[in-house]
Order: structure tokens, then sequence, then C-alpha cells
């Protein structure tokens, strides 16, 4: 595992003007990934890692953010951070949602690291 991407977890009545505010403060566009819950903005070498904007279900609450780590080996890298005191949440077919022992979630997914 050796990239990451963070995640701006966004209720829907704030979506909008965070990916204004946080396009333009990276200086990069916005892109529409699948579907209508993911965009990201576009990467650019220069920045240490993917911004992904993920629009929440819920009409309106808090903005959060989320850590998803890429892996080529999803059940082992799980089973590491199992290991190290981690608490697994739910399974998706492309990605696990984890618990760290400070309680803050987080994802490890089959994006190919690099």
């Amino acid at each position: 595992m050796d990239q990451g991407r963070g995640a701006l977890d966004l209720p829907r009545d704030v979506h909008g003007a965070e990916a204004v505010f946080w396009s333009a403060l990276l200086g990069a566009p916005v892109t529409a990934l699948d579907g209508a819950e993911f965009s990201a903005i576009d990467r650019r070498p220069e920045l240490p890692m993917r911004v992904l904007l993920h629009r929440l279900g819920e009409a309106r609450g808090p903005a959060r953010i989320h850590l998803d780590l890429a892996t080529d080996d999803r059940p082992a890298e799980v089973a590491r951070h199992l290991g190290l005191g981690a608490v697994q949440v739910v399974e998706h077919p492309q990605w696990t949602v984890l618990r760290d022992r400070a309680g803050l979630l987080y994802c490890v997914t089959d994006r190919r690291p690099a």
C-alpha cells in the first residue's frame, strides 16, 4: 500500500459549495466519477494525495473527512489492520470500512497503489 486519498464526506446541502471551495483552493477542476455519489479534484503531480468528494445520502449535517488507502491485496491488508487494533465496520465489493483505535473511520480499497 503506497497511495492514499482524502475523502471529504459532504451532506447534500453543502456538497456544491464545498466542491467549489476545494477546487479553487487546490487550483484544479472537479471531475465526476461513477454516478452522482463521487467526484474528485483532478490530481496534479505536486498534490501529495488525491481529494475525493463523497456526496452523502444525508440532506444535512457536518462535513467530515476520512482516508482511503489503496492496496493490491485487500484481504491481507485488512487482516494487518485488524492485527494492529482496527475494527471492521462493513465490507463492500471494492472497499472495506474500518474503525481505528481512536474511533475514526477509514477505508482500505482495491484501487491499485501508485
